[in-house]
């Protein structure tokens, strides 16, 4: 399995998996068909579960996301959740921008079981 790497536009985040455990996701997800954008990191974060690292940490450092990418994100972080379930270490790091951010990562954590922990991002 081999690393991911899907450098940002105006319009889709930034993706940068390693094998080695470090999984970040930043800049914007304002994607009209997010679901094509998300299949390959989706399905790479399937793989990665077969054979994860001892720990992994993943950064969420979205300025802003809509709706449909909402989506992709809940189901990557319900994934997460699986790999804690199967007895391994997941740290989940919350980067917002302004409140409003942080309390929508605070509604993913507690809806999905997985703690967060969260940075507020320099202006």
């Amino acid at each position: 399995m081999d690393d991911l790497f899907i450098p940002g536009t105006k319009k889709s985040p930034e993706i940068d998996f390693k094998t080695s455990g470090t999984l970040t996701i930043k800049g914007v997800s304002i994607l009209e068909n997010a679901h094509d954008f998300y299949k390959k990191p989706v399905n790479w974060l399937r793989q990665y579960i077969l054979n994860p690292a001892k720990k992994t940490v993943v950064n969420f450092a979205l300025d802003f996301f809509n709706t449909s990418s909402q989506v992709h994100i809940y189901e990557m972080i319900t994934l997460l959740s699986d790999l804690m379930g199967l007895g391994y270490e997941v740290e989940v790091n919350w980067y917002y921008s302004d409140d409003d951010f942080m309390e929508l990562g605070q509604d993913l954590s507690q809806f999905i079981g997985v703690p967060f922990n969260y940075y507020k991002l320099d202006s």
